[in-house]
């Protein structure tokens, strides 16, 4: 339970509790698939075809890049959309909050969404407020049959939870409160007693006539959920034998042009070439300037 003022502080410091996946622009997945060897690799090459008039050929080939860096890009685009709407997710939740000068509403930073709701508690009522305004630390109400919005434990009561979306296990999960015991809750070890964000809630089990509730515990990119996500926007970098393969292609070519190159410059016959032609650029030079040679 917070007040207006701890929960200011608390959501400046935690941010809402969504999980806002950054959408990258078109022309910012063009950039990306441009910039890969291959594709540096066939602009090069379209440029030396095209200087050497082999116009049909490099069009060709420029047109079949175009269309697959189209095609990616589409695909890269589709795969973003869905994530994004994967973690999505907002709901209405009732949450416990401090009565600041028996009024809870002035002067707190979120927006009642519905019909307020009496605890038994003195001076503290529930709020039914959107889910995107949780905070750490929230006593909330736990919803059936909707989604959890944020990672929580279980004070009161139980629940049975499908958890397919997280771990793919079809068979739903009985959920029980957290004991009063002196033991310090760590996550790692207390599932049984946590729900995490992302999963359907199928019962609630009341335990007479209160409230299933449960504590806040993590919101937004630190759930469980989020660092799915976090995990599929940025993986882990993997050496794949293509690009490995293609960066040393394209440093095999560049050592054979290098080559090359010294090698056109020392020849001898190269060499009188180059003074010939300079010495008749300056003969030419000099008809041009005495009208005669």
């Amino acid at each position: 339970m917070r007040s207006a003022t701890e929960y200011n502080s608390a959501f400046a410091l935690h941010g809402p509790c969504q999980i806002d996946v950054p959408y990258k622009g078109v022309w910012g997945i063009f950039v990306d698939e441009v910039l890969s060897p291959f594709y540096i690799f066939q602009v090069a090459s379209v440029v030396l075809w095209v200087i050497d008039e082999y116009y049909f050929y490099s069009a060709s080939i420029f047109i079949m890049s175009f269309v697959s860096v189209l095609m990616e890009i589409a695909e890269t685009r589709a795969n973003i959309l869905n994530v994004r709407a994967m973690s999505a997710y907002e709901c209405p939740v009732n949450v416990l909050r401090w009565s600041d000068a028996g009024n809870p509403k002035e002067g707190a930073f979120y927006e009642p969404v519905g019909e307020e709701q009496k605890a038994v508690e003195d001076n503290a009522e529930f709020l039914e407020v959107s889910s995107t305004t949780l905070v750490p630390g929230d006593i909330i109400e736990i919803p059936q049959g909707k989604k959890m919005p944020c990672d929580c434990v279980l004070l009161s009561g139980g629940a049975i939870i499908n958890e397919a979306m997280l771990t793919g296990e079809s068979i739903p999960v009985l959920k029980t409160s957290l004991p009063f015991i002196n033991d310090i809750y760590d996550p790692e070890n207390d599932k049984k007693y946590t729900i995490y964000s992302g999963t359907d809630v199928i019962q609630v089990r009341p335990t007479g006539n209160a409230r299933v509730c449960a504590l806040v515990v993590k919101t937004g990119f630190t759930t469980v959920k989020g660092e799915l996500v976090r995990s599929i926007l940025y993986p882990k970098p993997s050496k794949f034998k293509f690009d490995s393969d293609s960066y040393k292609f394209l440093m095999v070519m560049l050592s054979f042009s290098v080559v090359g190159l010294i090698v056109q410059l020392l020849n001898p016959q190269n060499i009188s070439c180059l003074l010939y032609t300079s010495d008749a650029a300056d003969d030419m030079q000099c008809v041009d300037l005495g009208g005669r040679r």
